[in-house]
């Protein structure tokens, strides 16, 4: 280069050669510059440094030993005042150290998610230095339908609050796989921090399997843009976790024989005792078969609870099912009910009974020859214990109230319900209850019986206004309570209150990549809770934002998640129940 001062701060191109020469080479390079009588300047010359250049060369131009010279178009006089001047460059590698975080021994159940397998501790000294790849070598007994996939992140400690997303890859390998990841993560001179390896389990992982990474045999490795000396301290480090499936016990409680009344609700056919160790489970499906001698026409519907006792009392409501198959029929209800592990309970099936039910008709799970079976996320390992222990329901005549026609109007903000009843005995009124999930019931009102004394033989008609049903998703049953504390439900209505402006929350863009942006219309200054559900009904993430009165625009970060459909679902207040959809690819 030339310049008017010796720096390239608006130096001139002159000319350039390769330089893929030892020391001691002459170089000999053509160039043109013109230099007026009077004037004078730098010629300037640099060099373009390998990546791969050994740590500690050097590199020196000896005006002394060696001065630069010129050639020219003319024959000048020349006086050589060249001494001293071209100091000596020393080639520096980045100095690189390799240690271990130790990573405790443990179980990890199927379908768990961003699980720390291993974390490398990276110490830069020297020089600065980017990293390009990273290796590894998966061990442990895992086969190739174990790991869905396997994540890298960095931190500046060995966990993964606050990490950086580097890379990831497939995990559909048997163990020995080895891995090599592209990424790109720059490191400053003096700087530290950890490279963290997770993996994601598929849920159908075989219970047992495990999965480790050896840092004594098979340390992790690392690709850089330039060749560091490196120091490998790595050791032990990646503990051994052990897949686990959740180990589950069923059996029957007995519930006795018995009778049903035609025209009655809630009444328990079967008990399923449920009993979870190991990990933790979530049930997506009941499925059982309706034996007996009834027909087509003598159920209305079929609802399952949940509950830690063997009663309705306090029970969560899971899903119902339509009931008008005649004895033998396979019932498939879709549930979604997550139990932890060392716990228990109760999942009740109940029937409701036509008020034109067939007396004497009966109806019956048999434990032993058809058991209930449970589907789930996961695979667990299963004991089944159930029994034929269930007993035998003998439909009889009416129930003391026959209730039918049980419905309801969304009237502007309100809810009509109205409903009839064919013939009261001993009956006291009717309690309303709402639920904004179907699960958990409470009263919002009390009807009295509009028969003498509470008897009557002929239809009577009732109605209930709700003032002020919940945006989103209304649950409504009755409770008919008799003089002598007995009582019954009927079956359960559902209305949704929609928002006045469907537009306050919008899910931009769908399919989303790595941000999904939430656009949400407040009319106050609040916060707000919601969560990412995927298409088994499992909550993936919980979160809270902060809301102006008017728009707000939040950025959700969703590049962990697997690809597939989603919802985000609001649990509070003025959004309560309200759902979107969204696509990650």
């Amino acid at each position: 280069y030339y310049n008017t001062t010796p720096t390239l701060t608006g130096a001139t191109f002159l000319s350039n050669s390769g330089a893929a020469f030892a020391s001691g080479h002459a170089y000999s390079i053509n160039m043109i510059k013109s230099m007026a009588a009077g004037s004078s300047g730098y010629f300037i010359i640099t060099v373009f440094v390998e990546q791969t250049a050994t740590d500690n060369n050097t590199v020196k131009i000896d005006a002394d030993a060696n001065p630069v010279t010129f050639g020219y178009a003319t024959v000048p006089n020349v006086t050589n005042n060249q001494s001293g001047g071209g100091g000596t460059l020393t080639l520096q590698a980045a100095d690189i150290t390799y240690t271990s975080s130790h990573i405790s021994n443990a179980d990890i159940n199927q379908g768990s998610q961003n699980v720390i397998v291993y974390a490398v501790k990276m110490d830069v000294a020297t020089e600065p230095v980017s990293v390009n790849k990273i290796n590894f070598t998966m061990t442990g007994t895992h086969d190739a339908d174990d790991l869905q996939s396997v994540y890298v992140y960095y931190n500046t400690t060995p966990t993964l609050t606050g990490a950086t997303f580097l890379s990831n890859s497939g995990a559909a390998f048997a163990s020995g796989h080895a891995y090599s990841i592209n990424m790109i993560k720059s490191m400053a001179a003096g700087s530290s921090g950890y490279f963290i390896i997770t993996v994601f389990v598929e849920q159908t992982a075989t219970d047992n399997n495990t999965v480790k990474i050896d840092a004594d045999a098979n340390p992790v490795t690392f690709g850089y843009a330039t060749v560091p000396n490196v120091t490998n301290n790595q050791s032990g480090g990646g503990g051994t976790l052990t897949l686990q499936a959740a180990d589950i016990t069923l059996s029957t409680s007995s519930t006795g024989s018995g009778t049903i009344a035609a025209g009655s609700s809630n009444n328990i056919i079967y008990i399923l005792d449920v009993g979870v160790a190991t990990e933790p489970v979530t049930v997506n499906k009941i499925n059982f078969t309706m034996t007996g001698t009834h027909d087509a026409d003598d159920l209305a519907s079929v609802y399952i609870y949940y509950n830690a006792t063997p009663t309705l009392t306090g029970a969560t409501y899971l899903g119902n099912s339509v009931a008008n198959f005649a004895s033998g029929h396979a019932y498939s209800i879709n549930i979604n009910k997550s139990i932890l592990a060392g716990t228990g309970g109760y999942f009740l099936i109940t029937l409701n009974v036509n008020p034109t039910a067939t007396v004497g008709n009966t109806v019956f799970i048999d434990g032993s020859t058809n058991p209930v079976g449970l589907a789930y996320t996961t695979v667990p390992n299963f004991v089944n214990n159930q029994a034929n222990n269930a007993g035998i329901k003998t439909i009889s005549g009416a129930a003391p109230v026959t209730l039918f026609n049980f419905s309801g109007n969304l009237l502007n903000d309100h809810v009509k319900l109205s409903w009839q009843t064919g013939s009261e005995s001993n009956n006291k009124g009717f309690q309303v209850e709402r639920s904004v999930d179907g699960n958990v019931f409470g009263p919002i009102g009390f009807v009295d019986t509009w028969a003498l004394y509470g008897n009557s033989s002929s239809a009577l008609s009732y109605s209930f206004i709700d003032e002020h049903p919940n945006t989103g998703e209304n649950y409504y049953r009755l409770k008919q309570i008799d003089k002598d504390g007995k009582f019954a439900y009927s079956t359960t209505v559902v209305l949704r209150k929609k928002l006045a402006d469907q537009n306050l929350v919008k899910l931009y863009p769908s399919p989303a990549h790595t941000t999904l942006n939430l656009y949400i219309e407040s009319k106050v200054v609040r916060t707000l809770n919601f969560e990412i559900v995927d298409h088994f009904g499992k909550v993936i993430a919980q979160r809270q934002v902060a809301l102006t009165k008017g728009k707000n625009n939040f950025p959700v970060n969703v590049y962990s998640l697997s690809s597939g459909t989603y919802i985000v679902r609001f649990v509070d207040d003025e959004f309560r129940n309200m759902s979107k959809q969204f696509v990650k690819y």
